[in-house]
């Protein structure tokens, strides 16, 4: 029995899987602080209800290898 090989489409699935792996993802976290209603709101022209939250997005770290460089202030 003869088994066909696909070098570029083995290729392809090496590739995406390896894309894959290194892309890191980071959780952004919301935090609902208030809910409540305007009783007036000139911008809606009548009541609004509006929600106050939180965003919290973790800090991105450098790529290894990389190096950050500080400049001194001039001031």
């Amino acid at each position: 029995m003869k088994t066909r090989q696909h070098p570029k489409l083995l290729a392809i699935a090496i590739s995406v899987g390896l894309a894959l792996l290194c892309v890191t993802a980071y959780a952004a976290t919301t935090v609902i602080l208030a809910v409540g209603t305007i009783p007036n709101s000139q911008l809606f022209d009548g009541p609004a209800k509006v929600t106050v939250r939180t965003l919290t997005i973790p800090p991105v770290r450098p790529a290894l290898g990389t190096t950050i460089r500080v400049m001194p202030s001039t001031w």
